[in-house]
């Protein structure tokens, strides 16, 4: 920031700053704006777009201090970085406004910096920051408050979203999703946010962070609470998501991974869920989801730890899954430290469960390990499985198989043999 001479300061009450790549920064006045949206203020956003048109590439817009009003959308700039104030920068949406509030539009190499966007009080509209077929984009140390799908990655444009950066920012009091990352994305991190108070607007299943898109990564975020999912990723356009070191405390699923959704890497999660699955996996097409899932803390959950259904080539090993089924009132098979079963007609096939460690209490967990029928080429092997009320294992009978599933004494329970070639 750079100091205005103190004959010059009265003038004005506010500033924003520009900063140009091998230029000296100086100071760019602009005219002054109530903070709060019901005293009239004038539309902020109109003078904060012709500063962003004028900055060059590599230039820098810095905010000033307090809260400044927007009545309409702000548009960034290719190349330019919108920073917030030391002492703290609040762009909020004027209340009942109902248009989008910041867009990036086929715009490469755009920053946003330490800024916090206030979406109001809206009626119907999705109160987000929109990056739509832009590559090259980092939001970092931002706050979302009031906001629904906060962070929209997309491509409506013609070309895709690619090389997006969401880092180290907060959520608070969000509808539907703090992250959604659509189809025609692709190269996105979303890395060390903390995400809190997810409530369900009109998506039928509403996430922390929702994932639609190829070679994404999610890690060492922390969802605090979320009425629904923790990270979904669903789609057949969603390939090679990475899910890492996260956080998870949601009222229903941790993490769903599905749908369409193939090739993925779950691991290193610390997962509670209070009424759903830690982990689900499931396709009603039998699709192929080739997920790896690996060295995860799970539980308490309200129903089964890992429920794997209708999809083909899991691997589940070194989980630590306790304190299941914590919810009352659930069927038998959704009290499992971990179950496998058909979805409809679709068979779960090529599954292994090996070198796990399942607990749970009597009253609560019925079965460490649960096989359906009519599932395929199932080994179960290594597991260490306390407190389970009927059965440690539990394979159904019917004209599935094959199935492997070895017991903690050593004893086997197969059927027409197993093949390993997953």
């Amino acid at each position: 920031m750079v100091d205005e001479p103190d004959a010059l300061s009265h003038r004005v009450p506010r500033r924003a700053v520009l900063a140009f790549a091998g230029v000296a920064a100086f100071t760019v006045f602009l005219a002054s704006c109530a903070p709060d949206p019901d005293d009239g203020a004038p539309d902020y956003a109109d003078e904060l777009n012709q500063l962003l048109r004028s900055a060059p590439q590599g230039g820098r817009v810095e905010l000033p201090a307090g809260t400044q009003v927007v009545r309409s959308t702000i548009r960034l700039r290719p190349g330019v970085e919108l920073a917030g104030h030391a002492d703290g920068s609040t762009l909020k949406l004027a209340d009942r406004t109902d248009a989008p509030f910041v867009l990036a539009n086929g715009v490469d190499n755009v920053k946003v910096t330490g800024v916090t966007f206030d979406g109001g009080v809206q009626s119907t509209q999705g109160v987000s920051l929109q990056i739509d077929s832009s590559s090259g984009v980092t939001i970092s140390g931002c706050t979302f408050i009031r906001m629904k799908h906060a962070v929209r990655v997309y491509a409506e444009s013609g070309r895709s979203a690619s090389n997006v950066v969401i880092d180290s920012c907060t959520f608070d009091d969000i509808v539907d999703f703090a992250v959604r990352v659509e189809s025609g994305a692709r190269d996105i991190k979303i890395t060390s946010n903390t995400i809190d108070k997810v409530a369900k607007g009109q998506a039928p299943s509403p996430s922390a962070i929702y994932v639609r898109g190829q070679d994404v990564l999610v890690q060492g975020n922390t969802v605090k609470s979320s009425y629904d999912t923790g990270v979904m990723v669903a789609g057949d356009d969603a390939t090679d998501v990475t899910i890492q070191n996260n956080t998870l405390s949601t009222d229903m699923v941790g993490i769903y991974f599905g749908s369409g959704a193939r090739s993925g890497t779950v691991t290193g999660n610390t997962i509670t869920s209070k009424r759903d699955f830690g982990i689900h996996l499931h396709d009603r097409r039998g699709g192929v989801v080739d997920v790896q899932v690996t060295q995860n803390t799970i539980g308490p959950t309200g129903k089964t730890g890992v429920e794997i259904e209708g999809v083909q080539q899991v691997v589940l090993r070194e989980n630590k899954i306790s304190d299941v089924a914590q919810r009352s009132g659930s069927p038998d098979y959704w009290r499992c430290g971990v179950a496998i079963s058909k979805l409809r007609d679709q068979a779960a096939q090529s599954v292994l469960v090996e070198g796990n460690t399942i607990s749970g209490e009597p009253g609560q967990m019925i079965y460490g390990v649960f096989v359906s029928d009519n599932t395929r080429n199932i080994i179960v092997q290594d597991n260490q499985v306390e407190g389970a009320r009927t059965a440690s294992y539990q394979v159904e009978s019917g004209d599935g198989g094959p199935y492997l599933v070895e017991r903690a004494d050593g004893s086997v329970v197969a059927r027409k043999g197993v093949t390993r070639q997953w």
